[in-house]
């Protein structure tokens, strides 16, 4: 119904079953937020609750700063690879559809990508170390 209601928004380049979804997508977000409101999980005051407070340590801030900087040095495709199939687990088919690209291409990409981001790590690594 949501998407019959919102069919002006929709653009024939992207695809129906990838507009369907993110509508989907964004009505379980919806619904996800509205339960834990419904249970008192809403809205909660910071100092009475442990989920704000980071455990972090400087180096663990260091490492991820680093990391999401070589992740930025990668050529673009590879970044979208290793992010969609890494970070997000998308398996190499949803990869292939969401970039446009065949299945082989994603996975090409992948290992690159690894390979790249391992290099630029070791080399911080060596710089650092």
């Amino acid at each position: 119904m949501r998407a019959i209601a919102a069919g002006d928004s929709w653009d024939p380049g992207l695809g129906l079953d990838r507009w369907v979804f993110r509508i989907l997508r964004n009505l379980w977000i919806g619904e996800v937020r509205k339960r834990q409101v419904r249970l008192g999980a809403g809205h909660v005051a910071a100092d009475e609750t442990d989920e704000l407070r980071q455990d972090t340590t400087a180096e663990d801030h260091l490492v991820r700063k680093q990391l999401l900087g070589r992740l930025a040095d990668l050529p673009t495709g590879h970044a979208a690879v290793l992010l969609l199939v890494g970070v997000e687990g998308y398996s190499y088919k949803e990869a292939a559809d969401i970039l446009d690209v065949a299945q082989g291409t994603v996975m090409s990409r992948l290992y690159r990508a690894r390979q790249m981001l391992a290099e630029r790590l070791a080399t911080t690594a060596e710089v650092t170390g």
